[in-house]
């Protein structure tokens, strides 16, 4: 059970699955829904994730080849964050302590009104990049 897997703090309130036939129609899909339950645009995205090549899931890729032909098609509201990878850490640390810099890096950009960066309707994250 799905639902069986979730922190219990989500499982509380879970009502509903989503199964799609694609990954990217589950991205489409929850960009749509945290948008519409939110009322917010901003969707924050890691550095080197794939999430699709649907117009949605595109915006959301931070490789610039597949997205150029496209230009404005695919919109703003995204905001792109280093991801806490070992081997590339953007932090130069990699393991726990580049974890814990990317951490502290996104609670400093959430909470700085200075950052230019909104209160977001989402996090999107490729677990495993490659």
């Amino acid at each position: 059970d799905l639902f069986g897997l979730l922190p219990q703090q989500l499982a509380d309130d879970a009502k509903i699955q989503f199964c799609g036939p694609t990954g990217t129609d589950a991205v489409e899909a929850a960009l749509k829904l945290v948008r519409t339950a939110t009322g917010r645009s901003t969707v924050l995205s890691f550095q080197g994730g794939y999430h699709g090549m649907s117009q949605g899931a595109l915006s959301l890729m931070g490789s610039l080849g597949p997205k150029k032909p496209l230009g404005a098609l695919l919109g703003t509201g995204v905001q792109f964050l280093p991801y806490p990878y070992d081997y590339r850490c953007p932090f130069g640390l990699g393991g726990e302590q580049g974890v814990r810099a990317n951490l502290h890096y996104l609670e400093n950009l959430l909470n700085d009104p200075e950052a230019g960066v909104q209160l977001p309707a989402a996090v999107i994250l490729e677990v495993v990049q490659g």
